[in-house]
């Protein structure tokens, strides 16, 4: 279903912006548009404490979830989708807590000499 628009001159009005974006766009050359130069500063997180995600099997079960018939409930497929929606919910915080501050996942720990 496409969306209705109450006013058809808002929708003209969309369309010309995105096509003179577009024309100004295509009108860099590519040299133009690959010179843009910027720093990237990296300060590696200073605690040890790391968020761990856990899939727990019941003694005497073979790990598998319910899922559609034909579709992939392994134990390895189960861990895939906690970690992207444990990742899921890492970039949420990041994006609700004042500077972008988040949680660490366990497995994505470098240890160092000063990182037990």
């Amino acid at each position: 279903m496409s969306p209705e628009w109450s006013d058809n001159s808002t929708l003209d009005n969309i369309t010309s912006e995105f096509n003179n974006d577009n024309e100004e766009a295509s009108s860099l050359s590519d040299e133009e548009i690959l010179s843009k130069e910027f720093t990237l500063y990296f300060i590696p997180r200073s605690t040890h404490l790391v968020v761990t995600p856990v899939y727990i099997i019941p003694k005497h079960h073979d790990g598998t979830f319910q899922a559609m018939e034909g579709h992939d409930n392994s134990v390895e497929n189960a861990c895939r989708k906690i970690v992207v929606g444990v990742k899921l919910i890492q970039c949420l915080m990041a994006m609700l807590l004042t500077e972008n501050k988040t949680f660490q996942l366990g497995h994505e720990v470098q240890y160092t000499d000063s990182n037990p």
